[in-house]
């Protein structure tokens, strides 16, 4: 799969940010107080706040439009200068308060203090005119990122009407919220609270485990009408709860060096997706890998989509077996004990039926296995006829999938010989089937058919497209 975010346009609209940081090394103590003396060797300044969202969608390759207020001062001059450089279009929106500025000193890799340079709020007046701006840019925009950091530009008449408006369009709106006052967010498509700020919004600390998370989330979901909350989980992932369901996400970080700024990728990067044709589904996916690689990372630097795809394709390669190291993949799980679960199919329009059958194929065993129809199997079954999608291209798709360990290919009508060879603890189908009709069952320990998702089939899809829906 060649990942592509050229979609339409992403319009950013929050609290702008200049971010500063000071690098260097550490050797003594000052003799004038008990404090390190940092030697700086580097000065880096990056977009902060909403423009590091921005920035993030830009370096993704998604075109993206940026309205936010600045300073007449040194620090809005290069922020604007930041913006040209990354690609981001800036729609500046000049404040009578400084520029927001935040000054990190960084030493041996350790934020030693922050600097910060702010106003208490931007006048009301000023909010305003950020809003009558953003209209115009509604019509063009394929999703709409409101990116409060409470500083001032995401008011309650902001949000309300940015959310109103984009409803009437059809246009989702993500949130990434601040404090408690989430009445201006009622409505929003997706809100992506971390675990402090669900808490806080809930009124209680909550502990940071599935059920705690997945039972808050849908409360404030339903008290807000929201279409879905994503909760941040640091190191334990994250949660995606709308409407029907419920799916966790572990992390995918290696190394974690600094989390500044990780939530604005997830932002900019579900944005992207969404953006760009992706699913709700793909499109977490998506953002939780970014969010692993950013975290990797010293200060507020955005992902390259080079790295997402290097990232994506790392992933592909090592999940992607031929049918006799599968074989040997699943001789060892079997004498480690370990429970192998089966599904296969051609995949050929992947959508969200297919995700809900692969997590609920995933909580029956250890290890679930993903056979797919080759190209050459498809030409065979259809008499000739090549899929929509091509064989590299529905792996790639599947492979990002959390919770799918391995993926096969096979040439044959059916992956009867498969089967037979692998010995599957329990095979899965979906709920157009019925447990008699699923072939190779003989061959395995159980059956498990799991019921549709209702609303979602590939032939209902293709329907569409055509019209005929």
């Amino acid at each position: 799969m060649l990942l592509d975010f050229s979609g339409r346009p992403i319009l950013v609209i929050g609290d702008c940010m200049l971010d500063r940081y000071y690098f260097g090394s550490v050797s003594r103590i000052s003799p004038e107080a008990p404090v390190p003396i940092v030697k700086v060797s580097e000065t880096r300044d990056t977009l902060g706040g909403a423009g590091n969202v921005a920035s993030n969608c830009a370096h993704l390759g998604a075109p993206v439009t940026l309205l936010g207020l600045l300073g007449n001062d040194d620090f809005g001059a290069v922020f604007k200068r930041l913006c040209a450089r990354n690609n981001v279009d800036l729609v500046p929106m000049v404040s009578t308060g400084r520029t927001i500025a935040k000054t990190r000193v960084i030493g041996e890799h350790q934020q030693i203090v922050r600097i910060d340079f702010e106003e208490d709020a931007f006048p009301a007046r000023e909010g305003a005119s950020v809003l009558k701006k953003a209209l115009r840019y509604l019509d063009k925009a394929g999703v709409v990122v409101l990116s409060d950091y409470g500083k001032g530009t995401c008011t309650a008449e902001l949000c309300a009407s940015i959310i109103r408006e984009t409803r009437k369009r059809n246009v989702p709106v993500i949130v990434d919220p601040k404090g408690t006052a989430w009445d201006k967010y009622r409505g929003a498509s997706i809100v992506t609270p971390n675990v402090k700020e669900l808490g806080e919004i809930a009124g209680v600390p909550l502990g940071n485990d599935d059920v705690t998370i997945a039972e808050t989330a849908a409360e404030i979901r339903t008290r807000f009408s929201l279409g879905a909350l994503l909760v941040t989980r640091s190191e334990k992932g994250m949660t995606l709860v709308d409407k029907k369901s419920v799916q966790h996400y572990p992390t995918l970080a290696r190394e974690v060096f600094d989390v500044s700024g990780a939530g604005d990728t997830v932002v900019a990067t579900l944005a992207a997706g969404l953006a760009s044709g992706y699913g709700l589904g793909d499109s977490v996916t998506l953002a939780n890998r970014a969010a692993g690689i950013v975290v990797a990372k010293i200060g507020t630097v955005p992902v390259e989509l080079a790295e997402l795809r290097a990232a994506i394709d790392k992933n592909y390669n090592a999940k992607l077996l031929t049918p006799a190291e599968l074989a040997r993949k699943c001789a060892e799980a079997r004498k480690s004990g370990r429970t192998i679960v089966f599904t296969n199919g051609c995949f050929d329009i992947l959508h969200r039926g297919h995700v809900h059958l692969f997590r609920e194929a995933k909580k029956l065993g250890a290890m679930l296995v993903v056979a797919i129809n080759s190209d050459a199997s498809i030409a065979r079954i259809r008499r000739g006829g090549v899929p929509i999608n091509p064989e590299g291209d529905r792996a790639h798709l599947i492979a990002a999938i959390d919770g799918v360990d391995y993926i096969t290919l096979f040439d044959q009508v059916t992956p009867l010989s498969l089967i037979r060879r692998i010995k599957p603890d329990v095979i899965v189908k979906g709920g157009n089937y019925r447990e008699q009709e699923v072939l190779g069952r003989e061959h395995a320990g159980k059956t498990a058919i799991i019921p549709q998702l209702k609303g979602y089939s590939s032939g209902e899809i293709i329907r569409k497209i055509g019209g005929k829906a």
